[in-house]
């Protein structure tokens, strides 16, 4: 069930990929939802996006590179601890125990419910 809130703004969302496909319909579907998404294939320019204070949650693509995005979500969790981080990747099941990640296609139709989630401060559900 999704969290009834009113804002003031939109939450802003960044979605971090090297996977264009996954950012278009990412960034479709969060801001069909009332979202305002940014999305870079750059996971370099994520610091500097943050560091702006345009940002209120991160959703992280970590296909591929498992340990510099556990590096990445523990020292963002670090540095900027009111910021919201979902981590996401094709086949998840193998990251668990090192990085929970979310399954990246399956469940990207309740990725907008999941940034609230997050933004709130909800476990997810």
């Amino acid at each position: 069930q999704r969290p009834k809130l009113r804002l003031i703004r939109p939450i802003r969302v960044l979605v971090v990929s090297r996977d264009r496909r996954f950012l278009g319909l990412a960034r479709f579907l969060l801001t069909r939802d009332g979202l305002d998404v940014d999305t870079t294939t750059r996971p370099g320019d994520l610091f500097e996006s943050i560091q702006g204070g345009g940002v209120d949650v991160v959703v992280m693509d970590a296909t591929g590179a498992l340990g510099a995005s556990a590096r990445v979500a523990a020292e963002l969790e670090a540095l900027y601890p009111e910021l919201g981080v979902i981590v996401v990747a094709d086949e998840p099941e193998p990251y668990a125990r090192a990085l929970p990640a979310l399954p990246k296609w399956r469940g990207l139709e309740q990725l907008a419910d999941l940034v609230r989630r997050s933004y709130l401060r909800l476990s997810p559900a």
